[in-house]
Order: C-alpha cells, then structure tokens, then sequence
C-alpha cells in the first residue's frame, strides 16, 4: 500500500469544518493568528538567520499550513512544527541545512528576550539531544502528515511569465500598441511590478490560500495586485476606462480581464516550437501552434474573476487585520515579515521550476491597503 498521497484544495468552509484545532475548542480567530506568526518565524528566521532561499521558506510556510489543516495547535507545539518544516523543506528544496543549525537559528530567535533559555538550548548538550529528538519525532510526522507528497508549487514562476507576456511580448509589440494601455506601458515599471508582487505573495503565505487556491491563481492575483498598488500610488492613477480609486473587484473584472486576455493571446513567436522541415502550409502550422499555447500552455493563467476577486480580498483583509492588531501577542515575531523584509530579486528567478532566490524587493507592501477592495 502507497503512503503517498496527493492534496486536494479545499474552501475555507472546508477547512473550518474539519479543523482539528477548532475541535479542540480553539478560536478561528486564534488559529489564524497562531498559523499567521507561524509562517512569519519561518519567513523571518529562514531569510535573516539561515539565509535559505525564498523556494524554501515557501515550501516550509506550505507544509506547516497543510500539516495544522490535519492537526491541532493544542497537541502540536507550533515552534517544533516550525522547525520540521524548515528541516524537511530545505531538504526538499536540494538547499539541505544541519538540523543543529536550524534548530539553534529558531530557538535563538524565538526566545532572543529569555537568555537563560536561550543559552540552555544553545550549549547544554543533554538539552539539545533531547530538542533534537522531539524535532525529529515532529518531522516523522511531518511526512505522513503531507503523505510523502513533498513537491509544492509556488506562484513566483507565473509571476516571472507574466512579465514576459504582457510588459516584454504584448507592450513591447509596437503594432499592437494601444492608448488605453498608455497609463500602464509608459508610467508603470515592470521591475517594481515584479517587486510588490513578490511581496505580497511572499506575505500571503501567512493565510491558508495555498490550501485552497492553485498557485497559478495566487500568482495572477498578486501580480494584478502590483500592478493596481503602483497604478494608484501613481499621479492620476486612472487609464484604460478606470477610475484610479476603483474597487480591485471592479477593476478585475474590467482593465485586468480585458489586459491579460490580449496579453494572453498574444503569442511570440520564441514560445512556439521551431518549425520542422517539410511544412507545406505554413500559415496554417503556425496558428496551431499559436492555439496550442493559448489553449494549454497558458491555460492556467487565465483565473476566473470570481476566484481572483477572492484572493484579492482575502489578501488585502491580512493587511487590514494586522494593521488593526499591530503589538499584540508575540511581539517582534508577529511582525516579522514586515519588519525584515525578504530581499528578492525577481529578474533571477528559475524560469524553469519554482525554486527562485530571493534578493532585494525596493517596493513594499506595506502601501498596499491603499487599493483595498469597497462593495
């Protein structure tokens, strides 16, 4: 019998109903929180402590969102459950690091105001053993937990392929140059578009989207959202039909579904297979070709509106309840991501998988409330 198991999405309605956590008797809200700090250790001390690449925090922020959507934070202390997934990711990730060395950079992190602690855990050898094995015992757990399924895809990748198609291939293409695409093509830079839509994917791991959500989808509507945040940070904000303070849902639904399907269907000739030799109507290989990019390779891409306006809202409901909550609980560890953040550099991202490394984002998505979604 096959201990490998595939994961199925799930909506929120789902996920609360089968909540080991909520089981227990703990609050929504609380989980929330608790796997909201979770994922920002894993952001904070896999970036500034570890130095791992954003491929590996992502996939660490994943496997402890998919391993608390099967367990419960009252049986599973969420700090153990964090290194695990740390341990178990940069394995996966081909970026291995020494679990001694994880679980000293977590540890020294998480309890950096208690130094009696800190110090026990660091140079007490009997102490670490006995850290150690727990860590290992929650890894094994880890592993049948996710089903042995370790591959998770990430939405950096669909975020690097949008660039080429709408600002490289679409924008770059003088003959179809159109005016009310002037506010976007000759005001917006592609690079900072790329920058604050790292950001908000990487601070979207803090909420359950990759539970729900494919990666493709998370991708498109954080890429939307760089676009939206820099539009409105813009002097006039506006083009292509929209007023600049225009709701994201009715903005998706006009300018970005009007964008990305041009966009989409507009396809350089550097994504076709190279013509083989012998083709009599040339023409008509060519349209196939065209067809098959749009209809298959580029397939995911094309989200419906109402799964984007869901991400988009939840996305922006984070920022708005984070804002909201700012110095409570755990301090430093609760606004970890925003505090440090992970420096990426979206132009070197692996074009052919989703392992990218992360390098220096200069835009922020701390402005991002400003294009928060009204009814």
């Amino acid at each position: 019998m096959s201990l490998l198991k595939s994961f199925k999405f799930l909506s929120e309605k789902d996920l609360d109903a089968t909540s080991e956590s909520q089981k227990d008797g703990i609050a929504k809200e609380t989980e929330q929180r608790l796997r909201s700090l979770g994922a920002a250790l894993i952001q904070t001390v896999g970036s500034s402590k570890l130095g791992l690449p954003q491929s590996v925090i992502a996939t660490a922020s994943v496997y402890y969102h998919m391993f608390y959507a099967k367990q419960s934070f009252k049986r599973h202390d969420r700090l153990a459950v964090a290194i695990a997934c740390v341990f178990l990711a940069a394995k996966a990730e081909e970026a291995p690091k020494p679990i001694k060395a994880v679980i000293h950079a977590m540890y020294s992190y998480r309890f950096r105001k208690n130094p009696v602690l800190r110090r026990r855990i660091m140079e007490d050898e009997d102490t670490f053993a006995i850290v150690k094995d727990r860590i290992l015992v929650v890894e094994r757990s880890l592993l049948y937990t996710l089903g042995f399924d370790f591959n998770i895809k990430h939405p950096y990748k669909c975020m690097v392929n949008l660039r080429k198609y709408i600002f490289e291939d679409f924008f770059g293409n003088k003959e179809l140059s159109s005016p009310k695409w002037d506010a976007i093509k000759n005001e917006i830079d592609s690079t900072k578009v790329m920058q604050a839509s790292w950001n908000f994917a990487n601070d979207s791991l803090r909420l359950t989207l990759c539970l729900q959500y494919d990666a493709s989808c998370i991708g498109v509507a954080c890429f939307f959202l760089g676009i939206k945040m820099l539009r409105l940070n813009a002097d006039n904000g506006g083009g292509a039909g929209e007023d600049g303070k225009a709701s994201s849902p009715l903005a998706i639904k006009g300018w970005w579904s009007e964008l990305l399907t041009e966009s989409l269907n507009h396809v350089h000739p550097k994504w076709m297979r190279s013509m083989p030799p012998g083709v009599q109507d040339k023409e008509a290989w060519l349209e196939k070709e065209r067809q098959k990019v749009i209809n298959e390779d580029r397939r995911e891409y094309r989200v419906e509106n109402k799964v984007m306006v869901e991400i988009v809202e939840k996305i922006m409901a984070m920022y708005k309840i984070e804002k909201k909550g700012a110095g409570d609980g755990d301090g430093a560890e609760a606004n970890g991501g925003d505090a440090k953040r992970q420096k990426t550099n979206p132009a070197a991202a692996d074009e052919n998988n989703s392992k990218s490394q992360a390098e220096a984002p200069a835009a922020s998505a701390a402005t991002a409330p400003a294009v928060t979604p009204t009814s």
